[in-house]
Order: structure tokens, then sequence, then C-alpha cells
């Protein structure tokens, strides 16, 4: 009976042990160590300092009062970006239909949109997303367009050391958690960052594509069959943690999805892209969608933010910076 718990042991760590060892192959092979100096801990190494090169292609609170089952949709405006395009957009969190609480974190303001998906299972992931989404906040300003991936990385990076941080301040919340999909404008660019499993869509032309890329594991190995997703990298305080960086061009009548895994996969995505098309504003769109994700049954936290690019004079005034979920209730108790 020793020798069985023995072995038993033996098998979970390794197993652990082999988690760990993909997710520092996925860091260093993919991404590289962060780069010395750089302010950012976990910037990859060669997106520091970005070349431009022609035109690279990666690329408190206003209330609607329109309720859709449990979810208000919280915040909408138009942010006046330059003398060519504008910003309209919208955004929800909810708890969704099975969770007691709602670990996701949102911000929409006038620059800088985030989602934030605290790791269900992990230790205080609402702490962590929302740790997050608080530190972010402060790039929420114009910079200059050739400067989008460097200011965005830093910030991240900021981010990150802010979980550890507050990981530190309580021993309940250590290996704490949290993906994050953002979203930094100016001009006519829009830097993306990604981590996680937290998803960022552009519908253009009546086509949805999918702009981020999923970090699990099953991406990792090759013979994963049916493995169930275990996030490859995420923001956990860690320095080795490396996002996603892209730069893509804006075009008027884009209109871009922010989304947790509480929408998409729980709703696939021939049916946000029908959303997307049928809706005819942002905040139709994000009342829709948080509709198909209930009616799938709500499994997780559903947050989402859907913006339009439009021509400048477009709707009303700028609107108010918002923040959702698990941030919003952090900013009130704090």
């Amino acid at each position: 009976e020793k020798h069985r718990s023995y072995c038993t042991y033996r098998s979970f760590i390794s197993f652990r042990s082999s988690l760990d060892l993909l997710t520092q192959l996925d860091n260093y092979m993919m991404w590289g160590r962060p780069a010395a100096g750089s302010g950012a801990p976990g910037v990859p190494i060669w997106r520091s300092k970005p070349r431009a090169i022609g035109k690279p292609c990666w690329r408190r609170h206003q209330r609607l009062g329109v309720t859709v089952r449990s979810v208000r949709v919280r915040a909408r405006g138009l942010n006046e970006m330059t003398a060519t395009m504008s910003l309209m957009w919208a955004a929800g969190s909810v708890t969704g239909l099975v969770r007691d609480g709602n670990e996701d974190s949102v911000y929409a303001g006038r620059w800088l949109f985030a989602v934030a998906d605290g790791m269900g299972g992990h230790a205080a992931g609402e702490v962590a997303s929302a740790a997050v989404i608080e530190s972010l906040r402060i790039y929420d300003r114009e910079v200059a367009p050739d400067e989008l991936l460097e200011v965005l990385g830093r910030a991240v990076g900021e981010a990150n050391a802010e979980v550890a941080r507050r990981a530190a301040e309580d021993a309940s919340r250590l290996g704490m958690g949290t993906t994050l999909t953002a979203l930094l404008w100016s001009g006519d660019m829009v830097a993306v960052v990604n981590i996680g499993d937290s998803r960022g869509f552009r519908l253009r032309n009546g086509q949805l594509r999918p702009i981020t890329e999923d970090h699990v594991m099953g991406k990792l190995l090759s013979n994963a069959g049916a493995m169930a997703p275990v996030l490859s990298r995420y923001l956990d305080g860690s320095p080795y943690r490396s996002p996603d960086l892209g730069l893509r061009e804006l075009q008027c009548g884009d209109r871009y999805l922010l989304c947790s895994d509480g929408l998409s996969p729980v709703v696939s995505t021939e049916a946000i892209g029908g959303a997307l098309v049928a809706a005819v504003s942002p905040g139709e769109a994000v009342r829709q969608l948080v509709a198909l994700a209930e009616n799938a049954g709500g499994p997780d936290n559903i947050s989402v933010i859907v913006i339009d690019v439009a021509a400048a004079g477009t709707g009303g005034g700028a609107a108010e910076p918002v923040t959702l979920g698990a941030a919003f209730d952090e900013a009130v108790t704090r």
C-alpha cells in the first residue's frame, strides 16, 4: 500500500513537472527571455523594439437601460481618435448561469480595451484579473502609432508585476493567475496583446477572423487528443510569462470583439459571426452575444466588448471609461 501511494505521488509530480517544462519550452523556444533592461518582464525579445515595415497587419459608468435576462449592457460610447476615425463601443460582463461569482474583469476606455479572465480553480482568480485591469488603466491615453507595441508591452509587464505583488500579500493567493486580451489604439493602427485563452476577433466585409491564438497545452502536444485545455501561458507574476503582441491597421466598417471563454468557445464562431453581422450597434451585439452564451448553458463568466470603427463625427460625444466585473467590485470595496 505504501509502495502504491509512493508511485502515485511520483506520477503526479512527474505530470506536474511535465506541464511546467512544456510551459517553459513554450515561453523560451517561441518567445525567448525578456529583453534585458527593457522594463517589461515577459515581453518577447524580438518585439521589445518593434520595427515599422510598411503597414504591418498582424494584426464611471453609463447604462443603456436594456436588460437581457440577468445582464445589463453597462456601457457604450464613442471615441474620436483622429480626424478621420471614430470608435463606438459597448461592454458587458455577467456571472453566467453556473458560477457563483464573476472572476472576469473588463475595461473599456478612450484608447484602451481589455478583458481579463481570472483562472477558475486557482486561488483568487478574481484578484488576479482585477489587479491586471487596475494596472492597465493608467495606460488609457493617446500614444504615437509607432510606440503602440512598446507601450502595450510595458503595460502588460507592469500588470504582471502587480499580480506578483498582490500574491505576496496573502499566502492564500499563491498560484493565482489570469488571462488577458487587450487593444490599444492610435491613429489608424491598433496594437493587440494576448496571453491565455481569452479571444479577439475582427469582422471585416462580413468575414469574421480571429486576431488572437489560444495558449493551451493542446497546441504544444501533437498527441494531446481530447485532452482538456490546460493553459500554457497566463499572467501569474512570473517574469517569464510572454504575451503575443501584434499590430493591425484599422478600416472604417471594422467591428472588433474581445471576449472571455464564457462566450467563445461556448458559442460557435459561426454563431458569433452571425450575431455580429446582424446587430446594428455594439450595444445590440453585446446583448445578443450574452444571450447566446446563456442559451448555451452559461457555464462560465461571460465578458464581451464590441467596438466599431467608423468615420469621424458618427455618434455622440466621447465616452467615459468603464470598469466591469471583478475589477469593478474591487474598486468599490478597496
